[in-house]
């Protein structure tokens, strides 16, 4: 029956006349079946190995050219989905092997630019004392300072106690000052940038003060409180203002305070070495003033000189003739 089958299909691909098949003894109907399976089968092999030719390119055009020839069905739909796949910036295999081959090093990102928030009324003094404090650098680093990219952000509040309005600069990947804030008397900005983003803060005249260099998360840099940088990895910002400095010097200078191991001397802070000095010979410095040198034993009583025959003495007139 198979091999009759076979034989009405093969002939039925040269004459499909239904007397032709009552001719053989060929059921027609079951001969037409068997053509079409013959056909549908041909088909999907040629369906299947154009998609696989359309993978192997891996390209837009040659999905879009198998859609083009066969628009319905399983593989239709899957190569679709490779087209939407590439535009939407995936890549074949291939190509991704040729970018490798052609770029071995990745493109570096662009370097994010810090932000400046608003300029604000700074905080008191005795609010900040206990918050982590910005990395202070020596201004003679400024040449080998330069930013760098990072992922890692930090914030920094620079505030200024001086008397005297700050600047606030940038310091880029090229190495080159970019002026972001001008921060007057008790004033402060708050910048958002990156843990290897440099910044210099100089006076007016744009004079270098310090480097500030951030740490991981937010964080001060104040000019002109009371005590110096003295640790720039653990240094804990003091809460005073220079005039206030200026205020309790005056309340010590007026009050004869001087520092530890000098004395006052009329008026001024020195020594007791120095004060020998300023005082003089036969003179030294007690109760604040210069006097004359007390001896520690009486002074003797001076002898009564022996005069000529015929004159007194006294202490007035010392040897004389009495009247």
């Amino acid at each position: 029956m198979r091999i009759f089958c076979a034989a009405g299909v093969a002939f039925a691909s040269v004459a499909t006349s239904p007397l032709a098949f009552f001719a053989l003894g060929v059921d027609p109907a079951q001969a037409l079946e068997g053509e079409q399976q013959l056909r549908i089968a041909e088909a999907d092999d040629a369906e299947k190995q154009a998609f696989e030719a359309a993978k192997e390119l891996g390209t837009i055009d040659a999905w879009e050219a198998f859609i083009s020839n066969h628009s319905t069905g399983f593989y239709a739909d899957l190569a679709r989905a490779y087209v939407k796949k590439l535009k939407d910036g995936g890549a074949s295999s291939s190509e991704s092997r040729t970018s490798a081959e052609q770029a071995p090093t990745q493109e570096v990102p662009k370097m994010m630019r810090p932000s400046v928030g608003r300029i604000a009324l700074a905080p008191k003094p005795s609010s900040i004392k206990d918050l982590p404090v910005a990395a202070k650098l020596p201004c003679r680093s400024r040449s080998a300072a330069r930013s760098e990219n990072s992922t890692e952000p930090a914030r920094i509040r620079f505030i200024n106690y001086g008397d005297d309005p700050i600047q606030v600069f940038w310091i880029d990947g090229d190495g080159k000052d970019q002026l972001l804030a001008e921060i007057k008397q008790d004033r402060e900005a708050a910048v958002e940038t990156f843990v290897t983003q440099p910044w210099i803060v100089s006076d007016a005249d744009g004079h270098c003060i310090a480097i500030a260099q951030p740490n991981p998360g937010p964080q001060i840099f104040a000019v002109g409180s009371e005590e110096a940088y003295e640790d720039a990895s653990s240094q804990k910002s003091s809460s005073k203002k220079k005039s206030s400095n200026e205020k309790k010097s005056s309340k010590k200078t007026k009050s004869g305070s001087c520092r530890s191991g000098q004395i006052r001397v009329e008026g001024k802070c020195m020594t007791k070495k120095e004060s020998v000095g300023y005082c003089g010979p036969g003179y030294e410095a007690r109760h604040g003033k210069c006097v004359l040198r007390e001896s520690s034993s009486p002074p003797a009583k001076p002898s009564k000189p022996k005069c000529p025959k015929g004159q007194v003495w006294s202490a007035e007139e010392l040897c004389h003739y009495d009247d």
